[in-house]
């Protein structure tokens, strides 16, 4: 697993500053580039998430977790469902308990190839 920088803007400056966070890239990918990673040019017939890593020991029941930016308080993943269906989550453990749909039109899920995303905060004991 090899990670870059990025940044990810996913509301304006004037709702909550930028954020900056490691984003994980699965080497063995398919890219159509050789110079850049396969999540920035993905095969044409590739699932969402694809060039990015999934965390081989997370199978529970046929589900599968794949990760996007570094496990921490905040967070970007994406679960794979046992039919091959994905969808992102956003997570943060701070706060109030939570979770909602992400609209699914926007332009940041649009350029990820995404069609829906779910956030969710959630206080561990």
């Amino acid at each position: 697993m090899k990670s870059v920088s990025a940044r990810i803007d996913g509301v304006s400056e004037e709702q909550m500053p930028p954020v900056v966070r490691e984003v994980l890239v699965d080497e063995d990918a398919v890219t159509t580039d050789p110079a850049l990673p396969a999540f920035l040019a993905p095969p044409e017939d590739a699932p969402a998430y694809h060039g990015f890593p999934v965390v081989a020991e997370s199978e529970v029941d046929g589900w599968r977790l794949g990760m996007i930016s570094g496990f921490g308080v905040e967070g970007d993943g994406y679960v794979i469902a046992p039919d091959d269906g994905r969808a992102g989550l956003l997570w943060t453990a701070e706060g109030a308990g939570y979770f909602r749909a992400g609209h699914p039109h926007s332009s940041a899920m649009k350029c990820a190839g995404r069609t829906s995303t779910r956030g969710g905060s959630s206080r561990w004991a």
